[in-house]
């Protein structure tokens, strides 16, 4: 746990810039409080360590002197975004479809409605500095892919995560002002609704000297990393070339698949 720690603590310092001590002393201390309130561990059963910590306690209460609690200072943790519910989200499905996405996309593209993540873990932030968010699970086998990445010096750099369907929807209508055609945009970006986005499981990734959200990204070492070692930490390239739902190639977007890969040892020899 210590190690896992300290290797987490390494990638915040080597993707966050700090201009002043101050900033550097905040920074650490909300990834800290963050480490053990939010980010389930696998070694303690999928229990955040301040759970395990409290676990512990009530069926060793001897051994304590305080008693174990979290803090929820808001100026330390980020605020999860927001979710919406299902009167929410279906109004915002139907205003996309009045907005031009076809009755039958769907079944055209062969996709499913996504439902969004009851709770989400802070995981950093992307290359914009905003706060970005995966669920539970997939949030720690990111940290551990991103760990494991790190050892063999691939910097992986999230550019975005958790999106939620009226964010989706927010982009939707933001390329339609550009005078975007429908068709094209559902070509590059799923409909509101339908995004693994929406999941909390995927991930837009890039690395250094790459231009995000680009199909040049193939050429990197970290795309050539993550198509021999993603699937270790069970994450799966969504939209291959040719991909049977007609989505444009993207060698960026990767999701996170609880059942995919279970043959596999957590990590490769």
């Amino acid at each position: 746990m210590v190690e896992r720690f300290k290797g987490r603590i390494s990638e915040v310092l080597n993707t966050t810039r700090c201009n002043r001590a101050k900033s550097l002393s905040t920074t650490l201390a909300r990834y800290a409080l963050l480490y053990n309130q939010q980010l389930p561990q696998k070694a303690l059963n999928h229990r955040t360590p301040i759970e395990a910590m409290q676990e512990w306690q009530r069926s060793h209460p001897e051994l304590f002197v305080k008693r174990i609690r979290k803090l929820t200072e808001p100026d330390m943790l980020p605020v999860p975004p927001h979710r919406l519910g299902k009167t929410e989200r279906r109004r915002a499905m139907q205003q996309a479809c009045q907005l031009g996405v076809p009755a039958n996309y769907a079944s055209s593209h062969q996709l499913r409605p996504v439902r969004e993540p009851a709770r989400l873990c802070y995981i950093g932030n992307d290359i914009q500095q905003r706060s970005a968010w995966l669920a539970p699970r997939a949030a720690t086998a990111f940290a551990a892919m991103c760990r494991a990445a790190a050892d063999d010096d691939i910097s992986l750099q999230v550019v975005s995560a958790f999106r939620s369907v009226g964010y989706q929807l927010g982009i939707l209508q933001r390329k339609l002002e550009q005078n975007q055609e429908i068709s094209a945009i559902l070509k590059v970006s799923a409909a509101p609704g339908y995004s693994e986005h929406h999941s909390g499981r995927a991930v837009d990734l890039s690395t250094g000297g790459f231009p995000p959200l680009a199909e040049v990204f193939e050429n990197s070492p970290a795309f050539a990393w993550l198509l021999s070692h993603a699937k270790y930490f069970h994450f799966q390239l969504s939209y291959p070339r040719n991909n049977h739902h007609g989505m444009v190639y993207e060698p960026w977007h990767w999701c996170w698949q609880r059942n995919k890969y279970r043959h596999l040892r957590l990590s490769p020899d």
